[in-house]
């Protein structure tokens, strides 16, 4: 018998909290909406899914231990964000795995559960056994109880007089902490700023090169999309210059700039997810928003039924992605600082994954920029010698003379010096300091620009 089937058995006729609610018969949407004037109603919302999300972790980790440890604080989690959960953006199962997918990352990576959530509600560590889901959902309800009582101003009466006086002190510094979140526009999982319109900065354009390719037709994220990235700590995400990247199979994969909790008001994006949609509406992403991951960040999931995805944000020198597991192996090609795909096999935390590094062969794809110098020829001379160019020549502001920009990580030196040789052009710059870069520099996603001043 496994875990989650040993935990089942308590569900029908044990519930661990005695909850009086209400929401028997409500949606998880309203549930969670509704949880400051029904906060038993969470054991409602918990009932249905803990051996559903136990089975995840089970089936994902083969450890009872690390299986209940992480059940706990998807749940707890959901409870302390349960505010910023929106309807509109998708269903609440999907948001709760979303969670929970985030947190058995995080545990492989880290090597443990960090149970952060648990311990700002005041939860306890419990053993996995056959009380573990009556004894959480009692600590939950609880929680949920007192969570709602800061929040209204009632008395709280916990059910557990131990619980309440380990708990208290951690808890009215999240009630404190929400309270303050609330008044600074916390209006859900994604602040909206007013008055004023998100760009990106210059720093995200140069570290991710995707997000400098013009507009398409397919760059509107899917609904799937904008649902799965509530549960990331964002102020807003800057939808208009997301991009669709590209697709595998029956996944697409889109790059968004989005701007972390905490920015200034009218802050450019200055992070990033890779967002991947599966074709029956399944959606998962990874987030770069701490600095010491910038430019370096992937996830590897079992979006698919008996196929792994991988995607992320990489460096500049990485053109692709090896997965290796039990003796099988396959590669995924990154381009414009993004990887994306699905491999031949299922997935399996302990897969390695290595980068493919070093540079091309081939000659750079080069952008040119229309200064009032002869830009045209300069695309013809290029093509003959077997160059790639841009589709469209960007119009610039005149220059006097030419320059050749280089991105380095993406080209080299003598890439960028070949150009200027066959062009004849005696200034060549590395793109180093993007405020005192032209911005059609910016804006193409070629390696190598050329700026045709008269």
């Amino acid at each position: 018998m496994t875990l989650a089937d040993a935990f089942a058995r308590t569900l029908g006729w044990r519930s661990g909290a005695r909850a009086r609610t209400l929401g028997a018969g409500m949606e998880d949407e309203a549930i969670l909406a509704g949880l400051e004037s029904d906060p038993d109603a969470f054991a409602v919302f918990y009932r249905r899914h803990v051996v559903a999300l136990l089975d995840h972790f089970l089936a994902r980790t083969h450890d009872q231990r690390l299986a209940a440890d992480l059940c706990a604080e998807t749940f707890a989690a959901a409870l302390e964000d349960a505010d910023r959960f929106e309807s509109r953006r998708g269903r609440a199962d999907d948001w709760l795995f979303a969670i929970a997918r985030r947190l058995l990352d995080d545990a492989w990576r880290r090597g443990t559960v960090e149970g952060r959530a648990r311990r700002r509600l005041g939860l306890p560590p419990l053993e996995p056994g056959d009380r573990f889901i009556g004894d959480l959902e009692e600590e939950l309800v609880a929680a949920a109880r007192f969570r709602a009582s800061r929040r209204i101003g009632l008395p709280c009466v916990p059910l557990r007089a131990a619980f309440a006086a380990a708990a208290a002190l951690a808890l009215v510094a999240v009630g404190t902490a929400l309270a303050l979140d609330s008044g600074n526009g916390g209006d859900g999982a994604v602040r909206r700023a007013t008055g004023c319109a998100r760009t990106v900065a210059p720093d995200l354009l140069a570290r991710v090169a995707a997000l400098r390719n013009g507009p398409s037709g397919e760059d509107r994220l899917p609904p799937a999309a904008t649902s799965v990235l509530q549960h990331w700590k964002l102020d807003q995400v800057v939808e208009d210059r997301a991009r669709f990247w590209g697709g595998d199979g029956d996944v697409g994969f889109w790059v968004v700039p989005v701007v972390p909790r905490g920015e200034a008001a009218c802050e450019p994006a200055t992070a990033a997810c890779v967002v991947a949609v599966a074709s029956g509406g399944r959606a998962d992403a990874e987030c770069v928003l701490e600095e010491e991951r910038r430019g370096d960040a992937w996830r590897l999931a079992p979006l698919l039924e008996g196929h792994a995805a991988i995607y992320g944000i990489v460096p500049d020198s990485v053109r692709g992605v090896r997965v290796t597991l039990k003796g099988q192996t396959a590669q995924v090609a990154a381009r414009d600082n993004v990887v994306g795909g699905v491999l031949p096999f299922g997935y399996h935390a302990m897969a390695r994954v290595a980068y493919v590094r070093g540079q091309s062969a081939s000659k750079p794809f080069v952008g040119v920029v229309d200064a009032g110098g002869e830009s045209g020829a300069a695309v013809r001379r290029l093509r003959a010698a077997g160059y790639r160019t841009t589709g469209r020549i960007v119009a610039g502001t005149p220059l006097q003379a030419s320059v050749v920009y280089w991105w380095p990580g993406r080209a080299s030196a003598e890439d960028a010096f070949g150009v200027a040789r066959l062009l004849k052009v005696g200034e060549v710059a590395a793109v180093e300091d993007t405020a005192h870069t032209p911005h059609p520099v910016l804006d193409t996603t070629a390696p190598v620009v050329v700026v045709a001043g008269g």
